[in-house]
């Protein structure tokens, strides 16, 4: 059984030969194949390689996308800043918009953050499709709204 059988039949409820193993890696994966987050989070290829590595080296059962809560955020128009040893920030949010309507309507396939994303999945099908799983991410709407505002901000929008 490989890793992405194994993965969905525990999905379906069916037999395995054990639980998959599917942790969510970022800074290790970066970190192991002696990259720097800046590049992790900034090239697909990187993050494919990290996360591939760690899986064969490893015995993971998922190939991951994620490196950082800020693809869609850059997308809608928010200013994001890489760092060579740490997350990428939003370092302007866009405090004073309230109003959604006025945001960028990002386009996944073109926009980039997004689109480096949407190509390392078409990397790990390309390679690894049919043997792992394949973990894409996308910030659910409170996260993003977080993202967007600052965190201060959209509570206070709650309330």
């Amino acid at each position: 059984m490989n890793s992405f059988e194994r993965y969905t039949g525990m999905i379906k409820g069916g037999g395995v030969d054990f639980v998959p193993r599917i942790p969510i890696l970022m800074q290790f994966a970066e970190e192991y194949i002696r990259s720097d987050y800046e590049a992790f989070a900034s090239n697909y290829r990187i993050l494919v390689e990290a996360n591939r590595r760690c899986a064969q080296d490893f015995g993971f059962d998922q190939l991951s996308t994620i490196s950082d809560p800020y693809r869609e955020t850059q997308g809608f128009g928010g200013k994001v800043t890489y760092f060579k040893d740490g997350v990428p920030r939003c370092t302007q949010p866009l405090e004073n918009v309230k109003n959604i309507s006025v945001l960028l309507q990002p386009d996944p396939l073109t926009s980039e953050r997004m689109a480096d994303r949407v190509k390392a999945i078409a990397e790990y099908k390309k390679f690894y499709g049919g043997k792992y799983s394949i973990m894409g991410w996308v910030e659910g709407p409170a996260a993003e709204a977080a993202d967007l505002r600052g965190v201060t901000n959209f509570l206070m929008d709650t309330m």
